[in-house]
């Protein structure tokens, strides 16, 4: 089956936190994103979400500050006998496209050498 990217994705193992949008109250819980391309990422999350679900995600870089995006949840797959999903998302808002572009180059870069 052919999957229809925008982008191509790029392996890499980044910590970040994220919290949910919704609601009054900032809870940030600790991820790892498993990929990330300009249009999104993947992640490894400890929460119950649901696809649409928005939240603000602070990316750890490699080679700057943090980075931080607001994404929406597109698709969820829940491990078995536990309670982390992993989960695909698109970026809606991020605060450095160059930051962004910086993080992403300097995986590309570890993943040709």
């Amino acid at each position: 089956m052919k999957e229809n990217r925008r982008f191509r994705r790029f392996n890499t193992s980044l910590q970040s936190r994220y919290t949910a949008v919704k609601g009054c109250a900032t809870i940030y819980s600790q991820s790892l994103i498993e990929d990330i391309s300009p249009g999104g990422l993947c992640a490894t999350l400890s929460s119950i979400i649901k696809p649409k679900d928005e939240m603000l995600v602070d990316i750890a870089s490699p080679v700057n500050d943090v980075i931080v995006a607001l994404v929406s949840v597109l698709w969820i797959k829940p491990f078995e006998a536990s309670i982390h999903n992993t989960c695909g998302m698109k970026f809606l808002w991020i605060s450095s496209s160059d930051k962004l572009n910086d993080c992403i180059n300097n995986i590309k870069g570890e993943e040709a050498a």
